[in-house]
């Protein structure tokens, strides 16, 4: 109906595996962890998210974990991001 409006709030229902764009910061040693993260809905719209703390990472074969809270629409939301370490490559969990 034309007079409903459009809710643009997106939800994160990529399936395991999905590549997301991540700004991480590194220090001296070569640790990182991720600070920014960008997601494509079903649009092509892209969506920028603030991780605004990292709960837990795990280090496993060739991949490393990160379990992140970000802000989105004034909630909190967790999400699993993960670095393929032999392709360079962010994936969601």
């Amino acid at each position: 109906m034309p007079f409903l409006k459009h809710d643009r709030r997106p939800v994160i229902r990529h399936p395991h595996g999905h590549p997301v764009a991540v700004i991480a910061a590194f220090n001296v040693l070569g640790d990182f962890i991720p600070r920014y993260f960008c997601i494509e809905d079903d649009n092509q719209e892209l969506f920028k998210y603030k991780i605004h703390s990292v709960i837990s990472t795990k280090d496993r074969y060739m991949l490393k974990e990160f379990y992140c809270v970000y802000d989105t629409y004034d909630y909190r939301t967790n999400i699993l991001l993960i670095f393929d370490i032999t392709k360079c490559r962010w994936t969601i969990g």
